[in-house]
């Protein structure tokens, strides 16, 4: 029988999952909404670049030759807002919009990073504590720099795994194993090693255990790319927890990933055709 703590969800029928469940020190973290994997993705609107002058047409022309460009493992392309006039930013935030993924890291400053409608062109803000933006820029790539980077500040290496399992636990030190000994062989060149939790014997002592010993990284991020997913970032380096959703909101896939960020996360080098394809497509109405 598959028995997990359920975890508060915002406010609707709590969903059962091992990140969703157990007590933790990181009770307060926020977590970000869920949208069902029916919601279509936002069309982009041509009449709204006319509301803006020819540096809105310029500044797209650059950010599409450099998605033209960009191949899979080159350096990523940036273009800052710095320069632009106000009613320019506005304007490009509605054409751009917000696409299938959303990233929050918890740093000081913070960081968020929102996928455009354009896959693979990402939004990414330096949030400060008063909730104002220090920084914007776009970014060209798989994932931007800074969530890769984040991550790794974020956690520490290595997992120690307790000694012995408390009263009432089941199958926790035999996965807890197995994810510290991952964790020690992994190599940038292997997928992810993922371990089901949906179909494993749980008792709440086990998702307690688990939950406590990897720990959380104040990181959050939902995509929809996959149906809706939540992603979570442990304490230790390497090691997400990937949960996704039906339409009511109810857990259907609980995992857990040793490796690189969840490709659920990431765009596609197919991805950048599409976009460059669409952004042409917007700015030859605009000019037509």
């Amino acid at each position: 029988m598959n028995i997990k703590q359920p975890g508060h969800w915002q406010g609707e029928a709590q969903p059962v999952g091992v990140f969703l469940g157990g007590n933790t020190d990181q009770d307060g973290l926020r977590l970000l909404d869920i949208h069902s994997s029916e919601s279509p993705r936002q069309a982009l609107d041509p009449d709204l670049i006319a509301r803006a002058g020819e540096g809105v047409c310029a500044f797209l022309d650059r950010v599409r030759a450099a998605i033209v460009a960009y191949r899979e493992g080159d350096a990523h392309p940036r273009f800052g807002f710095d320069a632009l006039p106000c009613e320019d930013r506005r304007v490009l935030a509605e054409i751009l919009g917000e696409g299938e993924v959303t990233i929050g890291i918890g740093l000081e400053p913070r960081f968020d990073a929102c996928e455009s409608v354009l896959p693979g062109l990402w939004r990414v803000r330096v949030v400060e504590p008063d909730g104002s933006i220090a920084q914007e820029w776009l970014e060209i790539g798989d994932l931007p720099d800074v969530v890769r980077a984040g991550a790794q500040a974020l956690t520490r290496p290595g997992l120690v795994v307790p000694e012995r399992a408390p009263e009432g636990a089941m199958n926790a030190m035999p996965v807890l194993g197995e994810i510290a000994d991952r964790i020690g062989r992994r190599t940038a060149e292997q997928p992810n090693h993922v371990i089901n939790f949906t179909l494993m014997p749980m008792t709440p002592v086990d998702t307690t255990l688990i939950v406590r010993t990897l720990g959380r990284a104040p990181f959050d991020a939902t995509s929809r790319g996959f149906g809706s997913c939540k992603v979570h970032l442990t304490a230790h380096r390497g090691v997400w927890g990937v949960q996704y959703f039906n339409g009511m909101g109810k857990v259907i896939l609980d995992t857990l990933e040793i490796g690189d960020v969840p490709v659920a996360l990431l765009a596609a080098q197919d991805d950048f055709a599409e976009s460059a394809l669409r952004l042409g497509e917007i700015l030859e109405a605009y000019r037509a």
